[in-house]
Parts: C-alpha cells; structure tokens; sequence
C-alpha cells in the first residue's frame, strides 16, 4: 500500500471514529437532559423544594409540544408548558424515576423512548405510582439539545396504600 492509500485509509476511518464519538456525546448530553427535566419537575421534600418550579423551559425548543393525553392535554409553545408548569406546582410531591433509555441520534435530530415510575401526589392530596413511558424528539441548537415533543403515556395507575409517608428529616 502506497502513502497515499494509507493516509486516505487512515482519514476515513478518523472520520468515522469523529461522527461515533459525536453520537455517543450526543446521547450523553440527551441523557442529561432527561435528568435535568426530572430535576426540575420533581419535588415536595425539603432539600429539594416545590415541584414543577425549576428552570425546566430552559429545555424546550420555543415550538415544542408536551403531550399527555388522554390524561392531561397537549400544550404547545414554550410559553402555554410555562403556565402548565405554573398550574402544575400544585402537585406537593413528584419524583420521576425514568430508565431504559433507547436514543437514536439522526444529525441534528434525535429520539427517545424512556421507560417511568412516577411516585405522586396529587393536588387533591391522593397518593398514587404511574407507570408508563415518554416518547421524545429532540433537536440540536446553539445551546444543545432541546426538547421539540414529549409524549407520555400512562400505562398504569394505581393507589398508593398507606401513602408515601412523611419527608425524611421532617
């Protein structure tokens, strides 16, 4: 093989080694992003506050939907998830326990199917444990990436016997 082949071998294969690391960053950061929508919805404990009070339009795109039908309405616009977030506060304790991320990064888009339990009580103060799923999409700006569409679906639902107890520390 002449230096010319071997350098154009070794270049392709830098460019593909380049566009893995790329996609592998990209679902890290998706994966943070998750985290960071649970962080700022979750709460009703002291170290962690209110619910639904965190800085979470932060990672919407500003047309993005967040769908919970049949259950709760579409909301469409960074603006009406604002007010929802607001209406939202009323629930005084949430925790989003989401897992089994399936993520697949299409250049500057990208979806993903996040398994959920979903520890909660309600604004009218009764315990339950949802189980279900979000369905994703996902665009990349100059900021990172953002939320365009959030669908959950509710697979169960059930009564929490004997409630979620009191905050630890209480």
């Amino acid at each position: 093989m002449n230096d010319s082949a071997l350098l154009k071998q070794v270049m392709s294969r830098l460019e593909e080694l380049e566009a893995r690391v790329r996609r592998v960053d990209d679902v890290q950061e998706i994966c943070k992003l998750k985290a960071r929508y649970c962080l700022n919805n979750d709460g009703g404990w002291p170290e962690q506050g209110p619910s639904h009070s965190g800085p979470a339009l932060d990672d919407f795109a500003e047309d993005a939907v967040w769908d919970g039908t049949p259950f709760l309405p579409v909301t469409r616009g960074r603006e009406a998830i604002r007010r929802t977030q607001q209406e939202h506060q009323a629930v005084p304790f949430v925790m989003h326990c989401v897992m089994n991320p399936i993520i697949e990064v299409q250049g500057d888009t990208a979806t993903g199917r996040w398994s959920c339990i979903i520890p909660i009580t309600s604004a009218e103060g009764e315990d339950r444990v949802l189980l279900g799923t979000y369905d994703e999409r996902y665009v990349r700006t100059p900021q990172g990436w953002k939320y365009s569409y959030i669908k959950f679906t509710a697979a169960r639902a059930a009564p929490k016997a004997g409630g979620w107890g009191a905050p630890v520390g209480a």
